[in-house]
């Protein structure tokens, strides 16, 4: 998206929660990230921040949020994991290995922050979705900033290990889609 938008504006960035950083406290509920000045209270209904008393479509308050409840973060252990592969049919179900699945990994947060992030119809209705969702876009780029773009198999071949970008996120499944 960040792409998508830098020919309109080239001094756009997106702003993305990279949940590795309360993955390697030692009590990630503590994370400022849940609390008034950032995204308000990770507990019960968000009544605090700039999400306080954010309503949805159907005009209910924004569910619970129940983090560090269930599940896991993402580590940079797997994020560094998956970002060794370079088709996407390795990081994609049902072809990709346990290790290597980036939807299987990407749901560890979903669940960590719990309420409305947790199910598929309502999990785009927490602001928390927006961010959770530009941090996968950003490891797509690469973990430590590389933005090498592989075009050939030879530059593929070559790059093993730190070759997953941007460009090979969507191609090989969705051939409707064109990458800018």
């Amino acid at each position: 998206m960040e792409e998508a938008l830098r020919p309109i504006n080239p001094r756009v960035a997106l702003a993305y929660w990279d949940s590795t950083f309360e993955f390697d406290m030692e009590n990630p509920v503590n994370t400022i990230i849940f609390s008034p000045p950032f995204l308000g209270n990770g507990d019960r209904f968000v009544t605090t921040g700039p999400f306080a008393n954010w309503q949805l479509p159907n005009l209910e308050p924004l569910s619970t949020r129940n983090i560090g409840t269930r599940s896991t973060l993402f580590s940079k252990v797997i994020i560094n994991t998956i970002l060794t592969r370079c088709r996407t049919i390795e990081i994609s179900a049902p072809t990709a290995q346990v290790q290597f699945d980036l939807d299987r990994a990407h749901g560890g947060p979903h669940n960590w922050v719990g309420g409305h992030m947790e199910g598929l119809n309502t999990a785009a209705h927490d602001p928390v979705f927006s961010l959770h969702h530009a941090f996968i876009g950003s490891c797509a780029r690469g973990v430590s900033g590389v933005a090498s773009f592989i075009t050939t198999d030879k530059q593929l071949q070559s790059n093993r290990g730190c070759c997953f970008r941007i460009q090979t996120l969507f191609p090989e499944g969705f051939p409707f889609f064109s990458l800018i």
